[in-house]
């Protein structure tokens, strides 16, 4: 984590101060150009998997600051103040007032924050590895799977969600910039309050209009599943499901894996060599008709398909039943 902290202010604007006030070793700081602006970007180490960072900037001159990215998530309390991000790939993103945010930098894009003349910024921002996620992060997506629908993260591209700043998530928030508590106690102490706006910040991500977007779609991609289930002698195209569910036709396939964990073509191709399969060893249906109910109008397309998925013909696997 000592690595990450120096890899995290590679390239800045901030430069590193000498011991941290409140004088453990899970906390550092920085601050920024004294020349522009006053205050500190204090990073505390949570936990091995866990960054907290507070920000207390108040600027007298604008200045930019830029960071890279390193493939980690960021939950953003902002609590005040004015900051303008740039994200390459995104675009630009306003911070103006209390708000919420969740975003994700993947390595080698940048993101440049600028202040305004006259600008201040009060700030805590939790970040992680995605791939190894605090434990009540972890727990949370083993029972509660859809919350990784919430978080759409490809390796390759930025993202960014954004939601209010509830007044749990200011109190907590405004614990860890301020915390009032012996020493010693402060790293058990910052823990719990992690925790606490982790699991506020996902709640308020299951409960936006994103989320209920995604119960809808999930409800008709399922609908489209059961179609092709159902289907198999004549399965819909794509473009077909598509409108049948009412679903855009641009991003139904794409969709549609995301949900199922599987393409639309292997999935089609599963289910009718599993019902291919199933005719075989449990009737005397002649290959002509099994391969006309699993969607194949001649017989030796269907070997050829049966074969290639099983490694054995239709022949050598109803024989094999019959023995």
């Amino acid at each position: 984590m000592h690595s990450l902290l120096r890899q995290l202010g590679e390239g800045r604007s901030f430069v590193p101060v000498g011991a941290h006030p409140i004088g453990l070793p899970i906390a550092h700081r920085i601050v920024p150009p004294q020349s522009v602006a006053r205050g500190y970007e204090d990073a505390f180490i949570a936990s091995p998997e866990c960054l907290v960072t507070t920000k207390r900037i108040e600027v007298s001159q604008g200045f930019v600051d830029q960071e890279h990215g390193f493939g980690r998530l960021a939950f953003v309390f902002h609590l005040n103040g004015q900051r303008i991000v740039d994200i390459s790939g995104l675009g630009k993103r306003h911070l103006n007032g209390p708000s919420f945010s969740v975003h994700y930098l993947p390595s080698g894009a940048t993101k440049k924050s600028t202040w305004m003349t006259k600008d201040r910024e009060t700030a805590v921002v939790i970040g992680f590895w995605p791939h190894t996620p605090p434990q009540v992060v972890s727990k949370l997506l083993r029972q509660v799977p859809e919350i990784q629908r919430l978080l759409p993260i490809c390796e390759s591209k930025p993202m960014w969600l954004e939601r209010p700043l509830t007044i749990e998530m200011e109190q907590a928030a405004r614990f860890i910039l301020s915390p009032r508590v012996h020493p010693a106690l402060f790293p058990d102490i910052l823990m719990n309050k992690v925790n606490e706006l982790l699991c506020l910040g996902i709640d308020a991500l299951m409960s936006s209009p994103h989320a209920e977007r995604l119960n809808t779609v999930q409800a008709k991609l399922q609908q489209a599943r059961q179609i092709i289930e159902t289907n198999l002698r004549d399965v819909p195209s794509a473009a077909e499901l598509a409108r049948r569910v009412d679903l855009p036709a641009s991003t139904f396939s794409v969709e549609f894996q995301q949900e199922i964990d599987i393409s639309l073509s292997d999935f089609k191709l599963q289910l009718q060599m599993k019902k291919a399969h199933h005719l075989l060893v449990t009737t005397g249906l002649p290959l002509k008709s099994v391969s006309y109910e699993v969607g194949y109008h001649h017989a030796s397309n269907f070997c050829t398909a049966f074969r290639r998925y099983f490694g054995r013909t239709p022949t050598e696997v109803r024989n094999a039943a019959s023995r």
